[in-house]
């Protein structure tokens, strides 16, 4: 009986978790207005509407599946916003992979020039990403060898919610691997829709996931109730907002 109200309480729990994230042609019409594609048509709000729900649909499962799988193959209980920065980051991808089926329509418009990822994210974000990854991924490394950094920051018990210093380097190799691959099927993607609302899509998938991915890096590195730790997580969702943040890219 206790199994079963479980159950319960966390189907519906996504369930109002679906109803209150599904989106609606306003905030697609919302999005591309955001991202510089002014006036948009019917077609193209549909287009982000599309977009939108391949992503919503996935975040309510993957909050509350993620921790407990990450706890039961590494033992470590994540904090809330490492575990909503992967969420995000993993419906991300599963997005990118729904959009790989061509869309069946009397007619698509495609933009004739080749994609690069550089098209869709500058090389500095990238930069960014792969330092930080690196110097998480490299800690993680020293501590599996037993050796500890010094901790100059702490104001209270900051190995409560650290990770293993295992789990720390995988968690790096993971979330650069994740937005490798969302770059990859951004590029890639069969082209849907209106070319103004298609590219601009791209743009934010790409940026959005690069962001994302240093965010949770950082997330992932600033461990316990120290100062540096919380200059580390303001300093990755800073790096999220600069990354991600529309530009004027809707001639792209």
């Amino acid at each position: 009986m206790a199994d079963a109200i479980g159950y319960g309480v966390v189907a519906l729990v996504v369930l109002i978790g679906v109803v209150v994230l599904w989106p609606t042609p306003r905030d697609a019409r919302r999005l591309l207005v955001r991202w510089s594609v002014s006036d948009p048509a019917d077609a193209e709000v549909a287009d982000a509407l599309t977009y939108l729900r391949r992503r919503r649909i996935w975040y309510p499962p993957l909050f509350l599946a993620g921790p407990v799988l990450v706890r039961w193959l590494s033992g470590w209980r994540p904090q809330s916003l490492w575990s909503l920065l992967g969420t995000l980051l993993l419906g991300a991808l599963l997005a990118e992979l729904l959009a790989q089926r061509p869309v069946r329509r009397s007619r698509r418009e495609a933009s004739l020039e080749p994609r690069r990822v550089r098209d869709l994210v500058p090389g500095w974000a990238l930069a960014v990403l792969a330092v930080t990854a690196t110097a998480v991924g490299v800690v993680g490394a020293v501590g599996l060898f037993g050796l500890r950094l010094p901790n100059l920051f702490a104001v209270g018990d900051a190995d409560v919610l650290a990770p293993h210093p295992g789990v720390a380097a995988a968690g790096a190799v993971a979330a650069v691997l994740t937005v490798s691959a969302v770059l990859w099927l951004s590029v890639r993607r069969p082209p849907s829709g209106q070319p103004r609302s298609d590219a601009v899509l791209r743009i934010r998938s790409g940026r959005v996931a690069t962001g994302l991915g240093v965010a949770a890096v950082c997330a992932l590195a600033a461990t316990g109730t120290t100062f540096l730790g919380l200059l580390v997580t303001l300093t990755g969702l800073l790096a999220w907002r600069l990354i991600a943040g529309a530009t004027n890219v809707a001639a792209a």
